[in-house]
């Protein structure tokens, strides 16, 4: 996949990438590109019968290939939000960095949760795949801090907002 094989088929406008020919009965020109399958967060794009998510494609439309082992970060986490200006090269780790609170996490804050044996706010966070904690506090805005001081430290942009 070029970057020149993505612009004969694509163009661009304002986060999406619309059909440029007919490439299919469902890919007509001047249509939007790709799906949003059921519970995904991310746009799939079919290209000669192999399926992308579309955030990879725009990059590779305005930048060429991404490099070996590379990742394409939503800088505001936002993964339906593909607009280039949005999104950047990065690591694995640093991809991980820009990553909001679990899901099941009950404290609110990222890298922050309660340990009931000591009745404290525990800080945490991973550095190349080592978990680091930072402290036990007394309350949940200290361990906060805690984890946002640490995060620029050594996520520097990377780390979630």
């Amino acid at each position: 996949m070029t970057k020149e094989l993505i612009q004969e088929l694509f163009y661009y406008d304002n986060g999406f990438l619309f059909n440029k020919v007919k490439r299919s009965s469902n890919a007509m020109p001047n249509t939007m590109a790709g799906t949003l399958p059921n519970n995904s967060e991310y746009r799939r794009v079919s290209i000669l019968n192999k399926v992308y998510l579309e955030h990879r494609i725009i990059w590779i439309y305005f930048n060429g290939l991404i490099p070996k082992g590379m990742f394409i970060d939503h800088i505001n986490q936002n993964k339906k939000d593909n607009k280039i200006e949005n999104l950047r090269l990065c690591t694995r780790s640093q991809n991980q960095y820009n990553r909001g609170a679990y899901k099941n996490n009950t404290s609110g804050y990222k890298g922050v949760s309660f340990n009931k044996s000591l009745q404290k706010y525990s800080a945490q966070m991973r550095v190349n795949d080592v978990k680091k904690h930072l402290g036990y506090f007394d309350t949940v805005e200290l361990a906060k801090q805690a984890y946002d001081l640490k995060a620029i430290e050594i996520q520097k942009e990377f780390a979630t907002k």
